[in-house]
């Protein structure tokens, strides 16, 4: 048997603990709609980069423009309070409430902090900034 030493887990979120297609697909439609863009060339642009990227491209603008940004604030605050549809895959909960209950740290790597997660997915024990 294999005895591995950790501090705790980082989880990637989307596709791991939760699937979100169905906000991140209404979400990013509302906003190519509001843009004039082609909400299925939008969705053909944004999976697997970091938003801003994609905004970025999808303006034609810096990522450093304050358009961008601003456009990237919306849209994860959009995202953040329009959660229907999100839900936990299966085992995630019990993973996580497994993780809890032996007192293991656990995070998500989601740029967006616990916005968008279904409540029993958020975090009672955070992984320390101390590694």
């Amino acid at each position: 048997m294999t005895t591995l030493c950790f501090k705790g887990l980082l989880f990637d979120l989307d596709g791991t603990l939760i699937d979100s297609i169905p906000c991140v697909t209404r979400t990013w439609s509302t906003w190519a709609e509001s843009k004039g863009l082609d909400p299925d060339y939008v969705m053909s642009r944004i999976h697997g980069r970091p938003a801003i990227e994609s905004i970025a491209e999808l303006l034609d603008a810096p990522v450093s423009s304050p358009e961008v940004q601003a456009e990237f604030d919306y849209l994860e605050q959009y995202e953040a309070t329009h959660t229907d549809g999100t839900v936990a895959l299966p085992g995630a909960i019990e993973l996580l409430n497994g993780l809890n209950e032996l007192g293991i740290p656990w995070q998500s790597s989601h740029p967006a902090p616990y916005l968008s997660l279904p409540r029993a997915l958020k975090p009672r024990n955070y992984l320390s900034q101390k590694y």
